[in-house]
């Protein structure tokens, strides 16, 4: 694994809202891709650098540390990571109503309010050793709840039932 050195990283959004990478004064890639390696466990950390070429990836080097950029070299980042991993924060869980093996949860997330379905709640509903409880939904769209100790007290008798 080639781990790249942060100080000589230049990321630059493009007008075509891409991100391109300038690697000292001896690279320049005009489309890239960060993939966080471990999104559970080490969001920041161990982030692989990948240049889009032929309509795969090729991996230019990992990032050990994002907290090692510049604040805004970082949020660039950032980001453009969320951007490729789209998955709500629900924030508030206004109902759930079973039926027929099948879950239907109403929800207030960080990009508004949804619906969704979920098919066997003890496959589709965990909760991770960080503690954060993540919801996959029949069309596969997945959801989070990073603290759910910050989840009104209705919603939390939800979420546990459900975790059960």
């Amino acid at each position: 694994m080639k781990y790249l050195d942060v100080s000589q990283l230049v990321f630059r959004q493009t007008a075509g809202g891409m991100l391109s990478l300038d690697v000292g004064q001896d690279a320049a890639y005009p489309d890239i891709s960060c993939v966080q390696l471990f999104p559970l466990s080490h969001p920041l950390r161990y982030v692989s650098v990948c240049e889009r070429c032929g309509g795969g990836l090729r991996e230019l080097g990992v990032v050990r540390d994002c907290a090692d950029f510049a604040q805004q070299q970082r949020e660039l980042v950032l980001r453009h990571i969320r951007l490729s991993y789209f998955v709500p924060e629900i924030t508030d869980i206004l109902r759930i109503s079973g039926r027929r093996g099948t879950d239907t949860w109403d929800v207030e997330t960080d990009r508004g309010n949804t619906t969704f379905t979920v098919q066997d709640h003890k496959e589709n509903v965990s909760l991770t050793d960080q503690g954060v409880v993540f919801v996959v939904a029949v069309d596969k769209c997945r959801y989070k709840i990073s603290r759910p100790g910050l989840l009104p007290p209705r919603a939390r008798a939800l979420l546990d039932k459900n975790l059960l």
